[in-house]
């Protein structure tokens, strides 16, 4: 459902801010793919856990760190002769870590087995830019992204799926390698949205899940 709408919003962005015939920043309008390779560190936390007659526990922190692949589109629009506006929308691969951490009473520990992942990124961003020479942009991202938790337990047990959504922020910059080639590189900030849940298995069990991470991403795009 997210990746539909996504591309609708997309291709709606696309035609609300139509076409123009500014010289020096015409080279970056258009539509785009691209595709990078990054470094991705991700924190979803579990906190004010609640478990009745219960104390000391040491829950999962659902940390994961990876180097995802991620696939995307854009579409950008020159304002004037140096500034840009453009959105995307992004797909990375899973992220997978071979070894979780622990949460146990504000410190964080190795754990003993199992891993921890996150999957099904997805990213909507808008993309605003500033035109550095004829053949480089610098812009900043500010996004919306969705995706899910998923892995096992130390003893190889799965533990429950959590759906996550939060807010990206990120600057970057690409250069044109010749008319049509663009290479980039840009790192973000991720904030997921603080959560009161219920666990599935337990009703009396409560908790607030949330959590931050980052990646840096250094990839290709071709504009069509």
């Amino acid at each position: 459902m997210f990746r539909t709408s996504a591309v609708t919003y997309l291709i709606a962005f696309s035609f609300f801010i139509g076409g123009s015939s500014f010289a020096q920043t015409s080279k970056f309008e258009g539509t785009d793919v691209h595709a990078s390779l990054g470094y991705q560190s991700l924190s979803p936390k579990l906190t004010n856990i609640n478990v009745p007659g219960t104390t000391g526990l040491t829950f999962p922190i659902e940390k994961s760190t990876s180097y995802p692949l991620t696939f995307g589109a854009g579409f950008t629009k020159a304002l004037d002769d140096k500034y840009t506006l453009g959105a995307s929308y992004d797909v990375s691969t899973k992220s997978k870590t071979s070894k979780g951490e622990l949460y146990t009473n504000g410190a964080i520990s190795a754990g003993d087995g199992g891993y921890t992942g996150f999957k099904n990124m997805q990213q909507f961003s808008v993309i605003p830019g500033v035109l550095t020479d004829k053949d480089t942009l610098m812009y900043g991202k500010i996004g919306y992204f969705t995706g899910k938790t998923y892995g096992t337990n130390d003893d190889n047990s799965a533990f429950n799926s959590i759906k996550e959504t939060g807010y990206a922020f990120g600057i970057g910059g690409k250069k044109f390698i010749d008319q049509n080639t663009f290479g980039f590189a840009e790192i973000n900030s991720l904030r997921f949205k603080n959560k009161n849940r219920t666990d599935p298995t337990n009703s009396t069990v409560t908790y607030t899940s949330g959590g931050s991470g980052y990646n840096i991403n250094i990839g290709l795009g071709y504009k069509f």
